[in-house]
């Protein structure tokens, strides 16, 4: 895959997999697996449901204990979208920069680029 600012992202991408294959492994007993949600109840009936962003949540979460990250690396997620949608990637990139108290900006708008 490459290097990008420091970070193989290669590297990062099979640490997150990695999560994914012990998740699937011990699908029985890990939590991301086991903990569900009540979607919805009538009288004995009843729909639980498992919560895939907690596989998601904790392969990242994984992945940045395993190498090392000083950041969270849920900015991927950034590039990842954008293979399949310029659009939404876009918007999560904005909606990431306003939830860190950051203001979004094109990076030909960015004054402490060198």
């Amino acid at each position: 895959m490459g290097y990008w600012g420091g970070l193989d992202v290669g590297e990062l991408l099979l640490a997150h997999e990695l999560f994914h294959y012990v998740e699937e492994k011990h699908k029985k007993e890990i939590y991301t697996r086991t903990e569900k949600i009540r979607l919805w109840s009538l009288g004995p009936l009843h729909n639980d449901s498992t919560i895939i962003a907690l596989s998601e949540i904790a392969a990242m979460a994984f992945a940045r204990e395993l190498v090392k990250l000083p950041y969270a690396p849920y900015v991927m997620d950034v590039f990842l979208v954008y293979g399949y949608s310029p659009e939404e990637a876009s918007g999560l990139y904005e909606e990431m920069m306003e939830l860190a108290g950051r203001t979004p900006c094109a990076p030909e708008e960015r004054k402490d680029v060198e």
